[in-house]
């Protein structure tokens, strides 16, 4: 069952890849597109990281939420930290199985 950060998350990966913020979950090929877009090498590059907090910033402001702001940086690094740990190792071409995708929200992992 996903977990609120799983929400947030998707959200921030579709946004780092240049798509609209969206808790949808990912298919196979929309994730391998995404990773291929925002990791270089395994990591991911210092351009949507840089992205990850304004996109944040906007949705947030537009929103209308302007309370605990002062905690979002360190919130985004924590999910673009988890993203890495566990995406990483997808980012080079690597099969992937939906089953065993954590942290984010993707179609047919549940059995």
């Amino acid at each position: 069952r996903a977990e609120l950060d799983d929400f947030l998350r998707t959200a921030l990966l579709r946004g780092l890849a240049g798509a609209p913020l969206s808790t949808a979950s990912f298919s196979e090929d929309a994730l391998r597109g995404a990773l291929g877009k925002v990791f270089d090498g395994g990591s991911i590059t210092e351009a949507a990281k840089t992205r990850a907090g304004e996109e944040l910033a906007v949705v947030l402001s537009e929103a209308g939420v302007d309370t605990g702001l002062e905690h979002l940086p360190r919130l985004v690094q924590r999910w673009l930290d988890q993203l890495q740990d566990d995406l990483g190792g997808l980012a080079g071409g690597a099969d992937i199985d939906p089953r065993f995708v954590s942290r984010i929200r993707m179609s047919g992992a549940q059995a």
